[in-house]
């Protein structure tokens, strides 16, 4: 490959003020004989003269600042210079800077992120090589390697990735080929030949940086590692692999390479694409955009209108001219939208400038390009409920009629360990006069429990049916189109009179016994609703009662205070015919519950393991009824509406992102489909007639 690049220029004998090496930290001299720092830079006078001594010489050659290296291909070779947009140029000499600790560069897919990275890590590597004994400086013995890992979720993919195009970039610069060559006899990973340093792939494990003088960490795609629930490793706790991996790295940085609060020539790189607004990478990036950081850290989130801001096609026309229009960011139980121009200013959500050139990737997938396109996180790709407005419309509130016992939490608190001080506002469910419950006192109620031991919550719901009522299939979304029979006016002109009310029996004229005198019908073809589509009958859902119970700090949840609520409710007239339960160590807790009075049903029941709790769930949210009132009927409950809205239906379940839950939401599901799969739960119950089934 042919290139053009500036050679180096000699040195003079006594280097004398040699220049500045902004790559280290502000700016030192190396001369012959001894060290000495410039005034403007305490942080190396004060760390050489305290660790390095006098007679001592920590340079071989100075140190190019980013912006000088990156524009010398004999130094960074024939991958950057020209090659790097403009947008790109700016991150890396930011990024590159001796004082930064820590980068974070996250945003859009396609903007660069991984090739900045790999820039770092081989500017990271020829800054080393400009030391006489990098271990010397770092207070170590020389013999001993310093390492830069770069790791992925899976090695092979850190060596195709990250390692391989470094690799190749450091075998086709001149710099490395001639001044600081590697030992060519070794694929497995980068080893100088002289200075003992090392630059290897690997997984995210802490294995990675175990027993190791690791000077630099190079880590991709940080937001996709694994999140494990009630990890052996963190003794039934939640183990987050990238957060424990960066921790790890930075506590053996500390305790090697800590000098007067600054960690000398380490680095620590995160490089991720958005995904949701919880995730490992948002969450540092939150902590340094509030100061909160430990050390120096740089953020880079960009655009790809951003990223490729003046960057021409192959025909010299620019990819993006500027031009853009506004998109709103959902977030709670608003839902992302493409705003016009006289709503930008009444948005109450974060308002984000796209690049008209995407506008037809934005109305094909909203989410979709928010996150990829426009680096923004978002709460769901595929959400199980894909308009939040259709839920918010099943919430019973006082201005739609409800009264208040209907529209609030029956607790003090939102959670509850059920072994605090919260208060269960029982006669906000019973009626202190009759000792029933208020809302249909003789229906049968439905029970579900999602237990969580430790770190997970307890999610206890109840609900019954209210009533039957029809909706109409066979129509697409909302829509408002009219019976094609009756033409909306739900009735229609009796078949068997014709209109007139009456018939005639030999010479008598009668009643018509169809219409009873009326002239009228019920619509066949719509039942009555006036809506086109096909009618059908199907319960409607009112929600008693929906807890999520935390996992107190010491100890664990207990069964016996789950079974207290219940029998609590049943104590004031609440008869339950059905209760069910994940499998998790719910075996006794049910068979307690069918011991109780009324229990037709208790029965082991995961909505992991099958999606179809959810859907039912998902339709009865979605249906709106002949009255226009939605299928699904609840109190505000701000722990469920924040579950609710940030739900996935992914390929083999329906999931939360990481660091999510999703526990009310169980139980809110599993008393749903129960109450659409037992017919004995639609009937008012009879104390009479109640069967009880025993295992």
């Amino acid at each position: 490959m042919n290139f053009s690049f500036e050679a180096p220029k000699s040195a003079p004998a006594d280097l004398g003020e040699c220049g500045h090496t902004k790559g280290l930290v502000g700016s030192f001299y190396v001369k012959s004989g001894n060290a000495t720092s410039s005034k403007f830079d305490s942080i190396v006078s004060a760390f050489s003269q305290k660790f390095l001594g006098e007679g001592s010489v920590p340079l071989d050659r100075p140190i190019l600042p980013p912006e000088e290296w990156i524009e010398n291909q004999y130094y960074s070779g024939p991958f950057a210079g020209d090659f790097l947009w403009p947008e790109k140029k700016k991150m890396f000499i930011s990024a590159a800077q001796g004082d930064v600790t820590e980068v974070i560069l996250t945003g859009a897919i396609g903007v660069g992120k991984t090739q900045i990275l790999v820039l770092l890590a081989m500017y990271d590597y020829y800054r080393l090589s400009c030391f006489s004994s990098p271990q010397n400086f770092l207070n170590l013995p020389s013999t001993s390697p310093l390492v830069i890992v770069m790791v992925s979720m899976k090695k092979e993919k850190a060596k195709a990735k990250l390692f391989e195009p470094l690799l190749t970039a450091i075998d086709a610069t001149p710099y490395f080929q001639y001044e600081f060559p590697r030992n060519q006899e070794l694929s497995s990973k980068i080893a100088s030949k002289t200075k003992n340093i090392i630059i290897r792939p690997d997984v995210t494990s802490e294995s990675a940086i175990h027993s190791e003088d690791v000077l630099g960490l190079y880590a991709t795609e940080c937001n996709f590692y694994a999140v494990v629930e009630e990890s052996a490793k963190k003794r039934g706790e939640t183990l987050d692999v990238a957060e424990d991996l960066v921790e790890n790295c930075f506590r053996r940085m500390e305790s090697r390479f800590m000098r007067n609060n600054t960690l000398q020539l380490c680095r620590v790189v995160l490089d991720s694409s958005r995904q949701y607004p919880d995730d490992f990478v948002e969450r540092r990036e939150r902590t340094a955009l509030a100061g909160d950081a430990a050390y120096p850290t740089v953020v880079f989130s960009m655009s790809q209108w951003e990223a490729k801001k003046g960057v021409k096609d192959n025909a010299g026309n620019l990819i993006f001219s500027g031009r853009t229009f506004p998109v709103e960011v959902g977030s709670g139980n608003r839902a992302s939208r493409i705003l016009a121009a006289d709503e930008v200013e009444h948005a109450t959500g974060r308002v984000v400038w796209c690049a008209e050139e995407m506008r037809a990737s934005f109305l094909k997938d909203l989410d979709g390009s928010l996150r990829d396109l426009a680096g923004v996180s978002v709460e769901g790709l595929r959400p199980l409920i894909p308009q939040r407005e259709n839920f918010v419309r099943c919430l019973r509130l006082e201005v739609d009629g409800y009264a208040d016992y209907q529209c609030r939490h029956p607790f003090s608190s939102q959670t509850t360990t059920l072994s605090d001080s919260v208060e269960f506002y029982l006669n906000m469910l019973v009626d202190p006069v009759t000792k029933r419950p208020r809302v249909n006192p003789n229906m049968l109620r439905a029970v579900h429990a999602d237990p969580g031991v430790t770190s997970d919550a307890f999610g206890l719901a109840m609900g019954h049916v209210s009533n039957l009522v029809t909706v109409n299939r066979l129509t697409e979304g909302e829509t408002t189109r009219s019976c094609g029979e009756c033409f909306g006016a739900k009735v229609c002109s009796c078949p068997r009179c014709l209109g007139t009310g009456k018939r005639r029996v030999g010479r008598t004229e009668v009643r018509c016994a169809s219409c009873r005198g009326q002239k009228t019908v019920v619509c066949p073809v719509c039942n009555g609703t006036g809506m086109y589509g096909t009618p059908m009958d199907r319960p409607r859902v009112y929600m008693d009662l929906v807890l999520q119970v935390l996992p107190p700090k010491s100890g664990r949840i207990q069964f016996d205070n789950i079974e207290a609520v219940l029998n609590k409710m049943r104590a004031n007239g609440f008869m339950i015919g059905c209760v069910t339960a994940d499998g998790h160590q719910s075996e006794q807790f049910l068979q307690h519950q069918l011991s109780r009075a009324g229990t037709v049903i208790a029965e082991h029941l995961s909505v992991d393991k099958t999606k179809d709790p959810y859907y039912c769930f998902r339709d009865a949210v979605m249906d709106i009824a002949a009255d226009g009132k939605r299928r699904f009927s609840i109190y505000e409950y701000e722990p469920l509406l924040q579950e609710i809205f940030r739900l996935e239906d992914r390929r083999d379940k329906i999931d939360h992102p990481h660091n999510g839950s999703k526990d009310a939401a169980d139980a809110v599901a599993g008393v749903v489909f129960n109450c659409h799969r037992f017919p004995f739960l639609l009937e008012p119950w009879d104390s009479g007639d109640m069967l009880v089934r025993t295992f």
